[in-house]
């Protein structure tokens, strides 16, 4: 399983049902904080890097909350979910409008608190995230044209507390 999330709904609830399904939970760019950098289940990077739609590909279904897997956050589309899919959404239709769901779920995120709580836990499946944020960074840094890159964010979260806010534009 894997867990796609865009909503702002309270930690507690994602962390608990990452930790019942046992799956790491991807995050729109607007999503981003909803999870401690460090959580354990957190993929550290976005779905268009090489080794996180590889992940996403490996899952046997997707949870989407509160997301209409819209074209930035799906490469224009082509991001390869697996055949299963199933949306949490308050809106049936947005959470349909861009890819095919089993199943929509017409609520608000709170509802996968109680879900959550109705689960068996399941072993993590998808290995551990630290290395695989080493991995994506290690392959960014080796590219000479993202190297400036990698060295700013490296700089960034060196300077800035773990629970700093920080605001950025798509730079489009």
């Amino acid at each position: 399983h894997l867990l796609s999330l865009e909503t702002r709904e309270r930690n507690v609830v994602l962390d608990a049902l990452a930790r019942r399904l046992g799956a790491p939970v991807v995050t729109t760019y607007q999503a981003r904080g909803l999870l401690a950098p460090d959580h354990p289940l957190l993929v550290p990077a976005p779905p268009h890097e090489p080794e996180i739609t590889a992940l996403i590909a490996a899952s046997d279904l997707v949870v989407v909350i509160g997301s209409d897997l819209d074209q930035m956050n799906t490469m224009q589309w082509r991001l390869p979910f697996p055949p299963r899919r199933i949306a949490v959404n308050v809106d049936p239709l947005d959470a349909t409008k861009n890819y095919a769901v089993d199943a929509v779920v017409a609520a608000d995120a709170r509802f996968i608190g109680p879900f959550a709580d109705e689960l068996p836990p399941r072993q993590p499946w998808a290995g551990n995230m630290h290395g695989l944020r080493i991995a994506v960074r290690t392959r960014i840094a080796a590219e000479e044209a993202t190297r400036d890159a990698i060295t700013f964010l490296d700089n960034t979260e060196t300077a800035l507390p773990s629970d700093s806010v920080v605001f950025a534009d798509m730079c489009v």
